[in-house]
């Protein structure tokens, strides 16, 4: 038996099926001819296009809100159940923060909003073992990947505080997590 008779032309490599496409898609459809962007389609992209600048914008925010949580001043003369929220919040506040931070932008935006300088003088000698481990978290979150975030923590000394967190916590947890932050943040020094 005869190969290719009666058959159409087969192509022999990758540019002969990219041609082929070529040929089939122009049969097929005629381009048709463009004209100008109509004032509804501008509108729909502007909208688009605002909604997901937008969406980066409440991101900012929501890291905004979670530095305010962090930043109260805490108070010893509280209940142990409105410090036992207050614990939650912050925690909460952290969690938040490492979940956005894992996008490389959010995690400089961080850094610009003096969010990693209250992580380091704040939470990371916290009395609390939770808010420890949890901001070790969100140092590795937003130095893993990141150079410049990586760099500054560097200069502000945050290796210093993750190893002495390392060598004698008393919570294996807050452990575990600043040498993984330590991990996360040293490859490129």
């Amino acid at each position: 038996m005869a190969e290719g008779r009666g058959n159409r032309h087969r192509p022999r490599n990758l540019q002969g099926v990219l041609q082929m496409a070529v040929e089939a898609s122009s049969a097929s459809e005629d381009p048709a001819p463009r004209e100008p962007m109509t004032q509804e389609r501008m509108e729909f992209l502007r909208g688009a296009l605002a909604e997901v600048c937008k969406g980066q914008m409440d991101e900012v925010e929501q890291m905004k809100r979670c530095l305010e949580v962090l930043c109260r001043d805490e108070c010893k003369e509280r209940g142990s159940e409105e410090e036992e929220e207050e614990e939650d919040e912050r925690e909460e506040a952290l969690e938040t923060l490492s979940e956005l931070c894992e996008n490389l932008d959010n995690a400089r935006d961080l850094m610009k909003l003096g969010g990693l300088d209250l992580c380091m003088s704040r939470c990371l000698c916290h009395s609390e073992a939770g808010i420890r481990w949890r901001a070790a978290q969100l140092i590795a979150s937003c130095a893993q990947n990141m150079p410049e975030v990586q760099f500054y923590l560097l200069n502000q000394g945050a290796l210093l505080l993750l190893l002495q967190l390392t060598d004698h916590d008393a919570n294996n947890t807050v452990r575990v997590k600043a040498l993984y932050s330590v991990s996360c943040k040293y490859k490129c020094a």
